[in-house]
């Protein structure tokens, strides 16, 4: 198996970006009834607490997870 190269990766998105349109139609019409309303989330958020079990040690999408709280909380 042959590694991808940086040119390889950039020429995959450009051939993805030319299809964009299409492949969102088809994916649409395969998932999606008429008039279904999509909604994403792209937020990131991060949390730290002292009471609930998930927020102890802080949890995020991003990736900072594990991190305990300073002693001045």
């Amino acid at each position: 198996m042959q590694e991808a190269t940086e040119d390889d990766l950039y020429q995959a998105m450009d051939w993805l970006l030319e299809r964009k349109e299409g492949i969102e139609k088809k994916l649409a019409e395969r998932h999606l009834a008429n008039g279904c309303l999509v909604l994403y989330d792209v937020t990131s958020s991060y949390y730290e607490g002292r009471t609930r079990p998930l927020a102890r040690f802080g949890h995020d999408r991003d990736g900072q997870k594990g991190r305990r709280l300073s002693s001045r909380e």
